[in-house]
């Protein structure tokens, strides 16, 4: 997940310095920037990552969801 959040987040700053210029067919910019848009969706997408990670957490015995509220 970071590395493919960093990598759109580079791409895009990229794309910041470098101007209309980087949107150039010719400009080898705008395969990564494709290349980096594509990559949080494959590979199970992040979100679907997250939320495994999250159900993970939940199962965890133990687990008391009103502890970080300070009701618990």
């Amino acid at each position: 997940m970071f590395g493919s959040e960093t990598a759109v987040e580079v791409i895009n700053d990229l794309v910041k310095v470098v101007g209309v210029t980087a949107y150039d067919e010719n400009f080898p910019l705008v395969r990564h920037l494709m290349d980096a848009l594509s990559y949080p969706v494959l590979e199970g997408s992040n979100v679907g990552v997250r939320r495994r990670q999250l159900q993970e957490l939940i199962r965890t015995p133990g687990y008391d969801p009103l502890s970080a509220s300070g009701l618990a």
